[in-house]
């Protein structure tokens, strides 16, 4: 039998589904991936197999295929290594195919078996959830950042015995008081083959994992961390009443914003004050702006709905990558981190030349467009573009 689940990785700034297969077969005793893979996805194969072996499950002497479909396009990251144990767990009859049918497992597993977080679990899940998806298993550290997704049952695991039990049974018990605190249906105790396992951990509260999508919306916006984006209030700046009413201006109708004037007078301050009188963002806002932040990695040890308009400040050294998005694996650059918010170039003349220029593209189209030589990744870029420079560079330009 082949056994089949669900996993996915990110593509830019999306999720891209995988379906992982695994058939185990009489032969000679191989361990076997294929489907266009990079090297940490290859890596995995050693990560499974030690993480198995340390709960208590051997892998049979045959013949292990793992498949990765579609393979028309490169497979990269380590939110496959949970997937693939699933997969494994199914194919060898240990747990039932009742919680897997359906199912999103995205996470990385360790040697020892605990699952560890991985970046753009919000992206992966949107994906997942258009593509009908009814339940996401992810790392604990990333349930928060999962239930965003509106109608999907996130399941929070901090090990592989978790996974396990939760494969097997289809809750998982809290440590401390005993209460069941996932139970999506009624299985027998005895369902699927049994498995040499120890000591199954029973532990972990998931609570957060099956709350509304509002609820939790409130939750963390009333505990939004508002040190992420620091800038100057409007209120502390004195004078300058023509520089600060064209702010005003720019900031209402989201105009860009030029400001010159000899070294000394406050250009900097004052541009740097520009988001805190712009108007709120609005929920859908802050999501597209948090599955930027997310896929980039930015919030991978914290979750956090990002609340207040973005301010990025590119140093002068920045690559065109860095700026606009690249690398072997494309990710976006400043200015789609930017987007919904302020992309503030202090001494705007002092920047590269090409920089400069490629600025007219995200500016007109409010998007970038990174090619590569299998893919086209568009990223968005929507931002208000606020620059200073002195009297003298700006008579240069």
């Amino acid at each position: 039998m082949v056994a089949e689940v669900f996993s996915a990785m990110i593509q830019g700034i999306e999720g891209q589904i995988v379906k992982i297969q695994v058939d185990i077969s009489n032969g000679l005793p191989n361990f076997n991936m294929i489907g266009y893979l990079s090297n940490e996805v290859k890596e995995s194969k050693e990560r499974v197999r030690t993480a198995l072996n340390n709960i208590g499950v051997l892998l049979p002497p045959k013949r292990i295929s793992v498949n990765f479909a579609p393979a028309d396009f490169r497979k990269c990251g380590t939110s496959f290594d949970i997937g693939v144990a699933a997969a494994i767990l199914l194919a060898m009859d240990f747990v039932p195919e009742t919680y897997i049918k359906d199912t999103l497992f995205v996470g990385e597993l360790s040697l020892n078996g605990q699952i560890c977080p991985i970046s753009g679990v919000l992206p992966i899940v949107v994906a997942a959830s258009k593509r009908g998806i009814k339940r996401c298993i992810v790392a604990q550290e990333n349930v928060a950042e999962a239930a965003f997704v509106e109608q999907m049952e996130v399941v929070g695991c901090r090990n592989l015995e978790e996974l396990f039990f939760y494969l097997k049974h289809g809750y998982i018990i809290n440590d401390d008081s005993g209460e069941i605190l996932e139970n999506s249906g009624n299985i027998s105790e005895d369902s699927g083959k049994e498995c040499t396992i120890q000591d199954v951990k029973k532990s972990q509260e998931i609570s957060e994992s099956t709350r509304s999508l509002n609820l939790l919306v409130k939750d963390i916006l009333e505990n939004a961390d508002e040190d992420k984006i620091s800038v100057t209030d409007f209120s502390e700046v004195k004078g300058q009443v023509m520089a600060k009413r064209a702010m005003e201006i720019a900031a209402a109708g989201y105009h860009n914003l030029m400001l010159g004037g000899p070294p000394g007078v406050g250009k900097s301050m004052l541009a740097s004050c520009i988001s805190g009188i712009m108007p709120q963002m609005t929920t859908e806002e802050m999501i597209d702006t948090t599955i930027i932040y997310s896929a980039k990695g930015l919030l991978k040890d914290s979750f956090s709905l990002i609340t207040k308009r973005p301010f990025r400040n590119p140093s002068l050294a920045v690559t065109q990558a860095g700026m606009f998005g690249g690398g072997m694996t494309p990710q976006p650059g400043e200015i789609s981190l930017a987007h919904h918010g302020i992309l503030f170039l202090d001494e705007f003349p002092e920047y590269k030349r090409e920089i400069i220029e490629m600025l007219r593209v995200p500016l007109e189209k409010h998007e970038i467009s990174i090619v590569r030589k299998e893919q086209t990744l568009t990223f968005p870029a929507d931002f208000l573009l606020s620059v200073c420079a002195n009297v003298a560079a700006m008579i240069i330009i």
